[in-house]
């Protein structure tokens, strides 16, 4: 289940595909992962996968 505050200014800053994600914290940290391993330039195929 995922679950968000109600203020509704607080995600005014973010796009709605990211605003959904952050209600839930599990799908969220993996999304925050595997941006830190898509911008890392240092990254190989291994990383990737």
């Amino acid at each position: 289940m995922a679950v968000l505050k109600q203020n509704q200014f607080e995600f005014d800053e973010q796009t709605v595909l990211n605003t959904v994600l952050m209600g839930h914290k599990k799908m969220w940290d993996t999304v925050q992962k595997r941006d830190a391993i898509y911008a890392n330039p240092d990254a190989t195929e291994d990383d990737y996968i």
